[in-house]
């Protein structure tokens, strides 16, 4: 293997014809859609937020999955998604850490992630480094079809002239 087609520079222009500038675009692009999509998305932020209302309210994290969730797979099992561990490469860093920080039985405040929003409750803490872990998750809607959304009324409004 040459020297260059192993450095990160070197595999992003061998499989995507990119350069790291590429690269660090659509990181950006996706750490933009993170912080305004709850922005745009009212219900999606409305419908967590009920979630985490109603989870403070006493309602079981079993039933707030079953009013709330997204996530079909867990749906049925009261949204378990089974053990995460610190070492864990399918879950953000952040939300392994809030995970870590919680005891048997607490769930989490709601966190942001590129795919939506989460409560987390850990079940069981199985080791140091493992819990068995449920989630509530609410997805974000299409930020284009948002973003196309608003770009329309503004334009609607910019023709609009007062009397």
């Amino acid at each position: 293997v040459d020297s260059e087609e192993s450095t990160l520079s070197g595999v992003l222009r061998l499989i995507y014809d990119w350069e790291l500038d590429d690269l660090e675009k659509v990181v950006e692009l996706q750490l933009t859609y993170q912080k305004i999509s709850p922005i745009l998305d009212a219900e999606s932020t409305e419908r967590i937020n009920n979630a985490f209302t109603a989870l403070e309210e006493g309602s079981s994290f079993r039933d707030a999955v079953a009013k709330f969730t997204d996530d079909e797979l867990s749906k049925d099992t009261g949204g378990k998604i089974g053990e995460i561990s610190t070492s864990s490469t399918d879950w953000e860093r952040e939300i392994i850490s809030e995970i870590f920080e919680l005891d048997e039985g607490e769930y989490s405040n709601v966190i942001v992630s590129p795919r939506g929003q989460h409560i987390f409750k850990v079940n069981k803490i199985i080791d140091d480094d493992t819990r068995d872990v449920s989630q509530i998750f609410v997805a974000f809607g299409d930020i284009q079809q948002m973003l196309s959304e608003r770009l329309d009324k503004v334009a609607h409004r910019a023709y609009i002239e007062p009397r």
